[in-house]
């Protein structure tokens, strides 16, 4: 079966591709871990433990990303799914993620037959093996002997605080695997849903004077908007056969059923209390700021056509 990977790689390693088709690491050439030497043990057990439970014998591993949830492994369809979800684990991936993307980095996405053990992980099992580890109240005690137990049995490890962002191991990127070169992005740049201090009471509920639409998904609601006061429109959405979507935001996933968006300040709004009207309880807000085109999780996407088409029918 085959698996698309992702990872963040410098430009270098592309040439290295193109030139002979083939990438192998090797850790003993990583300026990462010349600038890291604390990370050397660690990225030599798994670099021990891939070759024990592939009975191979390279050098490095090209450290990968996969998403994942308690159930298993959920396919990152595009460049587009993968930075979403990349963005909704900031709260676990910031720190990664300013020390392996610089401005000669890429992502590289490719397909490998998944027939070896990649020695996958959650990303915080991952960051809490790093030394020197620190007991945290989220793991139990012995926490780490257990992950090095599972890792060298290639058993599947089950997080006791998963943060849903999976890290693979593969030997080697092939020129023919390759799907795509990507540009690197920052976290802090990429806007994401923020939960709001302002909530119960700010969203009011009044008749409108006309019902009003935008595109084919939004239609007109009684809920004024709770910071300019514009009537809002609003959109159901439906996810396999649960009325509810995901989307992310800097304290983890947010579900949702509806969404609101606010013609007047181009803001998105949703309940940060799954179940809980709008009126009553904390709020979800988005400020879209003049994007056209909003990509809310792996589900489904909703296309904002701009406030310059709302028109009543």
């Amino acid at each position: 079966m085959k698996f698309r990977f992702w990872t963040v790689q410098k430009k270098e390693v592309l040439d290295i591709i193109e030139s002979e088709g083939i990438y192998h690491p090797d850790f003993e050439k990583s300026g990462y871990l010349k600038l890291r030497p604390n990370m050397t043990k660690l990225y030599e057990f798994f670099l021990e433990t891939y070759n024990s439970q592939n009975d191979d014998d390279c050098k490095g591993l090209v450290f990968c990303f996969l998403r994942g949830n308690p159930k298993g492994l959920i396919p990152i369809e595009d460049y587009d799914d993968f930075k979403a979800f990349i963005t909704s684990a900031r709260p676990a991936l910031d720190s990664l993620w300013k020390n392996i993307v610089t401005e000669d980095s890429v992502i590289i996405s490719f397909e490998k037959e998944v027939t070896f053990n990649s020695l996958n992980l959650d990303l915080n099992d991952f960051q809490f093996m790093i030394p020197p580890v620190v007991d945290l109240p989220e793991f139990p005690p012995n926490y780490l002997e257990y992950l090095v137990r599972m890792l060298q049995s290639g058993r599947v490890i089950e997080s006791a605080f998963p943060c849903n962002v999976i890290q693979a191991h593969v030997s080697d990127i092939k020129k023919e695997e390759i799907v795509g070169v990507y540009p690197t992005f920052d976290l802090d740049g990429y806007k994401i849903w923020d939960v709001c201090d302002y909530g119960s009471g700010r969203f009011i509920q009044e008749d409108p004077p006309e019902i009003k639409y935008l595109g084919r998904t939004f239609y007109g609601v009684r809920y004024r908007c709770g910071v300019c006061g514009e009537y809002m429109l609003k959109s159901n959405c439906k996810a396999e056969r649960k009325v509810v979507a995901t989307v992310p935001t800097m304290h983890g996933p947010l579900h949702y059923s509806s969404i609101f968006f606010c013609p007047g300040c181009a803001k998105f709004f949703t309940t940060a209390d799954f179940g809980i009207p709008l009126s009553v309880g904390r709020c979800a807000e988005f400020d879209a700021g003049g994007d056209r085109l909003l990509f809310m999780n792996e589900f489904y996407k909703i296309e904002m056509l701009g406030a310059d088409v709302i028109d009543n029918r």
